[in-house]
């Protein structure tokens, strides 16, 4: 039995030795299966990591190639931001006559058989061959499809491409000369036609590298290149609705462009961008926005030489705290927020004509400006724009291609929010009207002050704003009580010159009176 106890015994010990040696072998496994894991996570981790840093620096990559691609890219489709209004989508293609590749798909609108008589008679002009003009035009021209956006030439070839922009080039020259020399009609080409392809011609999506129309009008140098060249600038200029008269210095228009389109560090990328560089200057011009009018404190300093070159110096010393008080409190104004150019006091330009502010006509959008005269009267010189059918479509298709250019300048935006905030309704638009800052081709004033509404609001806020400072002192003049008080006083009291000459008598009376009682009492002995 005893045997049998010590035999039971033994096999007892043996399978708890077993059974704790199992445990210790599962417990390693389990503690290399978690350190395996936990080298994984860390493996996974280190990858997810590595993964998101290169999606990053693919990204930065990317922009920066974009941004380099913008700057070279000249011609593209209209920004879908443009396009949310649906009716827009229309009115900025061309009507009549598509020029470049974007329209050239539309058979209604590609005309190639008027293409080739306005060509034909572009080369007769200039004494040239069609032949030599193509064979120039791929000679001069090494990668024509680094003028235009991927997505629109993709189905084209560099042939292809330069036959069209050859084709087109000699046909927009053609068009363009007999345009200003009033030869339309051997083309059989009717008024109403030649207006609509006028504002063809000034689309985003309906144009060619302007390097196409230099070649060719360089290819035979004489006089007949100098006309052709001042055709191209008068045409431009005259297909503008905002009327541009003098450069910023006062020369004539067409001289001025003439000398500066083909010495200038860059040439125009086509004949959209030639106009909107008429209208707003190129990048590297400053916007002539000082104040050309005398500032309220040379004003009174003229005032007070005025006076003492009377002899009256005493009398000038002795008023000097008066008017120093006057001044001061002519000058005060509401605090204005940090924020002011968001947050306009003045709303409509009826607003403004009651605080004493009158509108000009100057000669560009260079020279908008305001000024206020002795802190009283305020004047707002403004470019002229022609309203009629043409002129939305010219705006939206300018501030659309202001969205396109990698540039700071955001002239025509700037200009486009600044006469909707200006115009209210109709009787906004008739003084304005009157005068002389808008020209009424439609059938009634309400007609023009929707129009002027609509475009401002398919308009999103420049990121820079060209005549921000034009505002900030017309808010500061508009918050000047005084200002707003002797306006009103004039307004109602003062707007006949009978009512200005009784004022003038009735003072001239009293103070003849005054002198009458001096004497009376004081007589002399």
């Amino acid at each position: 039995m005893s045997g049998e106890y010590d035999a039971a015994l033994i096999k007892d010990s043996t399978e708890r030795k077993g059974e704790i040696l199992l445990a210790e072998r599962k417990g390693k496994r389990e503690s290399q299966a978690s350190t395996s894991q936990a080298k994984t996570e860390v493996i996974t981790n280190e990858s997810e990591d590595k993964k998101l840093v290169d999606a990053l620096d693919a990204i930065k990559i990317d922009i920066m190639n974009r941004a380099e691609e913008k700057q070279k890219i000249k011609i593209q489709e209209i920004p879908r931001i443009m396009l949310r209004n649906g009716n827009l989508k229309e009115d900025l293609k061309p009507t009549q006559l598509s020029i470049g590749p974007i329209h050239a798909a539309d058979s209604d609108l590609y005309n190639k058989e008027l293409k080739l008589k306005l060509a034909a008679s572009f080369i007769e002009k200039i004494n040239s061959t069609g032949a030599l003009l193509l064979e120039k035009i791929k000679s001069e021209i090494k990668d024509i499809k680094a003028y235009f956006a991927e997505e629109v030439i993709k189905s084209y070839t560099d042939e292809e491409l330069l036959r069209l922009v050859f084709l087109d080039g000699c046909a927009m020259l053609g068009f363009i000369h007999s345009y200003v020399n009033n030869k339309l009609s051997i083309f059989s080409i009717s008024n109403g036609q030649a207006v609509l392809i006028q504002q063809d011609l000034f689309l985003l999506e309906n144009q060619i590298p302007f390097i196409v129309l230099n070649v060719l009008l360089h290819v035979n140098e004489s006089e007949i290149t100098g006309n052709l060249i001042a055709d191209l600038i008068k045409f431009t200029i005259s297909s503008s609705s905002i009327i541009v008269s003098k450069s910023p210095h006062g020369e004539d228009i067409v001289e001025f462009t003439s000398r500066k389109l083909f010495s200038s560090r860059s040439m125009p990328d086509h004949i959209f961008d030639l106009q909107l560089r008429v209208l707003s200057g190129s990048d590297d011009e400053v916007l002539s926005l000082e104040c050309p009018c005398p500032t309220s404190a040379k004003c009174w300093c003229c005032l007070f030489c005025c006076v003492c070159s009377c002899g009256v110096c005493n009398i000038v010393y002795a008023l000097r705290a008066l008017i120093s008080w006057v001044v001061e409190y002519l000058n005060k104004s509401y605090d204005l927020p940090e924020q002011w150019s968001n947050m306009q006091s003045f709303r409509s330009v009826r607003e403004l004509k009651a605080a004493g502010i009158k509108f000009k006509p100057t000669d560009s959008l260079k020279t908008i400006s305001f000024c206020s005269r002795f802190m009283i009267r305020g004047e707002l010189s403004l470019p002229t724009l022609v309203v009629d059918s043409s002129t939305e479509r010219m705006l939206l298709n300018l501030v659309a291609y202001e969205m396109c250019r990698s540039s700071d300048h955001y002239v025509i935006t700037s200009y486009v929010n600044f006469l909707d905030l200006l115009v209210d309704n109709e009787r906004d638009v008739k003084d304005l009207r009157v005068a002389g800052i808008i020209r009424n081709c439609l059938s009634s004033d309400n007609e023009v002050a929707q129009l002027i509404n609509s475009i401002g609001s398919n308009c999103s806020l420049p990121p820079s704003d060209n005549f921000a400072h034009v505002k900030y002192n017309i808010d500061k003049h508009y918050k000047r009580r005084c200002a707003i008080w002797i306006a009103q006083v004039v307004h109602a009291h003062f707007r006949s010159p009978l009512t200005v000459l009784a004022l003038v008598a009735a003072t001239m009376i009293l103070a003849l009176t005054a002198v009458q009682t001096w004497y009376a009492v004081n007589p002399k002995k």
